[in-house]
């Protein structure tokens, strides 16, 4: 049976009030009191992919007065690594990488009281050399969420991105990594549904649908979220 698997990239925005400490609980964030709406309504879970750094603000800035409540709701609200900065290319330097990869790992666990890492990750445009991608595989990562369109993904050569976006899974035997494409991020979708069927019917096992964080407070995208939901809890 398909596992809907729900995500936000360039998540920032709540994590920016929070570091205000001017609200009593993180449900006061437009976007983390809806997904609790939908969590509550369809027993959702989502993992939201984070940026580290956006002009003055960093995820070091933000208190752990939340930590309690963040996992408090653990078990269906997971933050991942995203990307250091959506302005700055990753240039595949692993020692780089890895220092950012660690200090948001940190930064998120003491902000969050997340102990585990999600094991599904979407990098900040699909980018990731063959050094990343093994780091992140070593740490624990088992699945690397692919493009929702023709792009390159990750270290893959043309061929094996070929045979990607065209079975929509690839597994890397000596990476030990599997790369899964995304469904058409919620703001392309004209039918989410349709899209998300298409691939149930062919038997894919993980259905990933995203959308980004920026976009939550368009009432078309609530909208074509909630049928999300509404479809994962069948």
């Amino acid at each position: 049976m398909s596992r809907l698997h729900i995500s936000l990239d360039d998540t920032k925005g709540i994590f920016k009030v929070l570091s205000l400490g001017k609200v009593s609980s993180i449900f006061e964030t437009r976007t983390l009191d809806f997904l609790k709406e939908m969590h509550e309504e369809y027993g959702s879970v989502f993992d939201l992919y984070c940026t580290y750094s956006d002009g003055e603000y960093n995820l070091g800035k933000v208190p752990d007065d939340y930590a309690d409540e963040f996992m408090e709701n653990a078990s269906w609200l997971r933050f991942g690594f995203h990307c250091h900065n959506e302005r700055e290319e990753n240039k595949g330097d692993i020692l780089e990488f890895k220092e950012h990869y660690e200090k948001f790992n940190i930064e998120i666990a003491r902000v969050t009281g997340q102990i585990n890492m999600p094991k599904i990750l979407r990098l900040h445009g699909f980018k990731g050399n063959e050094d990343v991608c093994d780091y992140l595989g070593k740490l624990g990562v088992k699945t690397l969420l692919a493009s929702d369109d023709s792009r390159m993904n990750y270290y893959l050569d043309e061929v094996r991105n070929g045979k990607l976006l065209k079975e929509r899974h690839l597994h890397d035997d000596v990476l030990d990594i599997d790369f899964v494409t995304s469904c058409v991020r919620l703001e392309n979708a004209k039918d989410i549904i349709y899209e998300i069927n298409k691939r149930n019917d062919r038997g894919d096992l993980l259905i990933p649908v995203f959308t980004h964080e920026w976009q939550m407070d368009r009432e078309d995208i609530r909208n074509k979220l909630e049928l999300c939901c509404k479809w994962g809890m069948r």
